[in-house]
């Protein structure tokens, strides 16, 4: 039997979803109230209607191919990859280690304070729940 990719890919994104939902709600005791998304296919289907219906959730949506609704998501990823390029190209790192420095960059970024509060990602989530030291 042969599956759609479509399909599976569209089965994954609401699997990491729905963990990463309950990740939230484990970890910092939040509930995730209003989800957006672009209006592709990852998000807006069956399953993730019957979730989102089941919870009580109201799930936004933007036009599909339309990044400049997305600004805020579209800016970090830009830096994300502004960051890795940086380190691949600069420091001239085989490109072979893209994976591991993304995670870096990633990992550079949560470290960073945001402008509005001067406070790390990291800092703001603490507020919330324990972290184990490192």
């Amino acid at each position: 039997m042969i599956v759609n990719n479509c399909l599976i890919r569209i089965f994954l994104n609401f699997n990491k979803f729905y963990v990463f939902y309950e990740m939230i709600h484990t970890q910092i005791g939040k509930k995730i109230q209003v989800p957006k998304s672009d209006n592709g296919g990852e998000f807006v289907n069956k399953s993730m209607h019957e979730f989102l219906r089941e919870n009580g959730l109201i799930h936004q949506t933007s036009c599909p191919n339309t990044p400049q609704q997305n600004d805020v998501t579209e800016r970090k990823n830009r830096k994300l990859l502004e960051m890795t390029r940086v380190m691949i190209f600069d420091v001239q790192v085989p490109t072979r280690f893209w994976p591991e420095v993304v995670a870096t960059s990633a990992y550079l970024l949560t470290g960073y304070p945001l402008r509005s509060n001067h406070r790390t990602s990291l800092q703001i989530v603490a507020t919330h729940t324990n972290i184990p030291p490192v």
